[in-house]
């Protein structure tokens, strides 16, 4: 993990989060540069998730999450919009990958990841269609799941607990 990296995508993202969720785009180009990721909601809450690791920032980040809580509290409505929009891109990216069986679970298993948090962040997603076929590829990825390891960079376990990121300590 580049803390540097992610601390500057989020700044970006931050700065950017209003102008996003007024949008009609799903994925934003940050800056209009590949410098970063494009800019979804999910894509935001993973960046911030990873920076919490950090605990020698904590205020730098802190600082960053009040401001982008609060263009999500000033545009829910839009939030929502997105979340759902991007909610089901996900799902169907992830849904391919388990079909696929592809490899790579480490990278592709960001997917999942991002879904997890934008269902924190809107619970009532899972009471949708597309959280209900989450909860069905939960539960066959469960089945076939050998616990393992933390699959990402060491120092990103305390952000991602095994009780809510299960899918993030094993590999299928």
């Amino acid at each position: 993990m580049s803390f540097e990296r992610d601390f500057a995508a989020l700044q970006q993202m931050t700065a950017e989060l209003k102008d996003y969720l007024l949008s009609d785009v799903a994925f934003w180009p940050l800056g209009g540069s590949s410098r970063f990721p494009r800019l979804s909601l999910g894509r935001y809450l993973l960046t911030r998730a990873r920076l919490a690791a950090d605990a020698g920032h904590a205020a730098e980040v802190a600082n960053l999450e009040r401001q982008g809580d609060q263009v999500l509290a000033q545009w829910p409505a839009a939030a929502e919009r997105k979340a759902e929009q991007e909610f089901h891109t996900r799902l169907h990216l992830w849904e391919t990958y388990l079909a696929e069986r592809q490899g790579r679970y480490a990278t592709e298993v960001a997917q999942r990841a991002m879904l997890a948090l934008l269902l924190r962040r809107f619970p009532a997603l899972a009471g949708t269609a597309a959280g209900q076929r989450l909860a069905a590829l939960d539960t066959a990825l469960k089945a076939r799941l050998r616990p393992g390891a933390f699959v990402w960079e060491a120092g990103l376990e305390a952000a991602f607990p095994a009780e809510a990121f299960w899918f993030l300590y094993g590999a299928p």
